[in-house]
């Protein structure tokens, strides 16, 4: 695999990455040094290649993953996994001041806490949404459905119709909900979670993936900030 382009958009040729299929590991064999957001970002995007079979002859595609950018690169959620997400996201939302650890694909994501301070009336009546249901509690909010997406992407990476699927696992999303309209709310969540002054998300122009950056914090990074 070759790195994605740098600042200036030049991009290098020279291998970065080697992977064993034998072993099914990756060995790296570029540069140890350099800018420390673009090494972390072409570590996710090699999970992102191998972890979606984008590698041959010993050769990990980053090129091909571009050609994912409008497609859904991960499997629905099993019955079993959307339930325990729907148990972890009822216990996220009852305590929305606080920041929460989801499990998902093995590994835990956290994300950040709705709001801070003093918690709404919770005989407040949720402002209408059409992609999201009714009753749900007050703090349930569109942004806060879709970070929590975001946030449990296989490795923190990967397509925006990947972020649809998992948003649909979530009990507060409307079923009746289409496609097209989840896809327009989603892409402009996305982009809203991106401007915000400590954004959990960032997109690579490169490979058209969104890269979600909180995925190495801990609780205790959003308490004390």
């Amino acid at each position: 695999a070759t790195a994605p382009p740098d600042g200036s958009g030049t991009h290098s040729t020279a291998p970065v990455v080697r992977f064993d299929p034998r072993s099914a590991k990756v060995a790296w064999i570029g540069p140890l040094d350099g800018d420390v957001e673009r090494l972390e970002t072409m570590e996710m995007l090699f999970y992102f290649a191998i972890s979606r079979g984008q590698y041959r002859n010993s050769k990990v595609k980053l090129r091909s993953v571009r050609q994912l950018r409008s497609t859904k690169t991960i499997d629905l959620s099993t019955k079993s996994e959307r339930s325990a997400f729907r148990l972890e996201e009822v216990v996220r939302y009852a305590h929305p001041e606080q920041p929460f650890t989801y499990h998902a694909h093995g590994t835990q994501c956290v994300v950040a806490p709705i709001r801070k301070g003093k918690i709404a009336n919770p005989n407040t009546t949720a402002r209408h949404h059409f992609l999201l249901c009714p009753d749900r509690p007050t703090c349930v909010s569109l942004l806060g459905v879709v970070r929590d997406a975001a946030a449990r992407l296989p490795g923190g990476v990967g397509t925006r119709p990947d972020v649809v699927t998992l948003l649909r696992d979530s009990a507060f999303v409307r079923e009746s909900a289409t496609d097209a309209q989840v896809n327009q709310v989603v892409s402009g969540a996305m982009d809203r979670l991106h401007a915000e002054l400590d954004p959990c998300v960032r997109f690579d122009p490169y490979h058209k993936l969104w890269i979600y950056l909180h995925r190495r914090r801990r609780p205790a990074h959003f308490s004390s900030s």
